[in-house]
């Protein structure tokens, strides 16, 4: 028990010696344990084992730091050098930036201009646009109904050529006793066209119908009376031979004369409506034939009555057809 209590008070000076062996080299100071010669021996020997080891650990471990510290220094001089670089390519990045946001705002700024005067082309173009369909459609719709009166138009003259072919048969039918020596019919531009010859109407130099030519006007006004839409007009035509006599100065005077019988003898003795009679007188100045021969003067010698369907509606529409 004793022996126990003595190590318990020893142990804890001996480490406490040897601890302070270890961690400070020996000096020649005296020894502040009081430990004998060999206990003294063996502990520095213990203790110079460690520093040794301690030694050639820091040895190893200076060797690699110098050797780290080389490698670092060779990086950071890299890295220096790539620094430099990094920082010249950063101030080109800094100014080609800086040129690019010039650049930039320099579009940005013609853009906005482009841009604002393409809205302005394209509105223009739009109100003529608009304008263009406006007046597309004013001009469909005139198309539309110039259309219509076109088509009222075709439906009058169809109208106007049946009355004309109607009246043209009429009156083949009313002077069928007649030769061609005597008259002629004919259609031209919706029109008929009779020609009375002087040999069935008149002797020569004379204004008076004889009989055969006043019952083919009677014939002939029968028709007319029953085709009361029928505008008629009478021409009265000679040779070119001069005439002077006391009753006519010329062959205006004569054929002024035949006209005007004719158309007496049609109103106030065949009952044809006087409003719808034109008298005419064309004297030698529209020949049908030469008048170098008897025949072509004979031919020449005539009376025309040229019958036209009332054109009023037709004229109507014609002008409301104008622009």
């Amino acid at each position: 028990m004793k022996k126990l209590v003595l190590l318990t008070v020893l142990l804890p000076l001996f480490f406490t010696a040897a601890q302070a062996q270890i961690t400070s080299p020996k000096s020649p100071y005296e020894n502040p344990a009081k430990f004998s010669e060999n206990w003294y021996n063996f502990w520095a020997s213990k203790r110079f084992k460690t520093a040794c080891f301690q030694r050639d650990s820091l040895y190893r471990l200076s060797q690699r730091l110098v050797a780290d510290t080389l490698k670092m220094t060779t990086v950071i001089n890299e890295l220096t050098e790539k620094s430099d670089d990094c920082e010249k390519n950063l101030d080109k990045l800094k100014n080609d930036y800086e040129k690019l946001n010039r650049d930039f705002d320099i579009l940005l700024s013609a853009s906005a201009d482009k841009t604002n005067r393409l809205s302005e082309t394209i509105e223009q173009k739009n109100k003529e646009l608009l304008e263009r369909e406006e007046r597309i459609a004013q001009i469909s719709d005139a198309l539309s109904e110039r259309e219509k009166r076109v088509a009222q138009l075709e439906q009058q003259l169809y109208r106007q050529d049946s009355l004309a072919n109607a009246l043209n048969n009429a009156l083949k039918q009313a002077l069928l006793g007649f030769t061609s020596d005597d008259l002629k019919l004919e259609m031209k531009n919706g029109k008929v066209y009779v020609s009375l010859f002087d040999k069935l109407l008149f002797k020569s130099g004379s204004a008076d119908v004889e009989k055969a030519g006043q019952d083919a006007l009677q014939k002939l006004a029968e028709v007319l009376k029953k085709n009361p839409d029928i505008d008629i007009l009478i021409e009265g035509h000679t040779d070119n031979i001069p005439i002077k006599t006391a009753r006519y100065a010329d062959n205006w005077d004569l054929s002024a004369a035949r006209a005007n019988n004719i158309v007496r003898l049609l109103t106030q003795s065949f009952g044809v409506n006087s409003q719808s009679v034109t008298a005419a007188a064309r004297a030698e100045f529209v020949p049908i034939a030469t008048n170098n021969t008897a025949e072509g003067r004979a031919k020449n010698r005539r009376t025309e009555i040229i019958l036209t369907p009332n054109l009023g509606d037709l004229f109507n529409i014609i002008n409301q057809t104008k622009p």
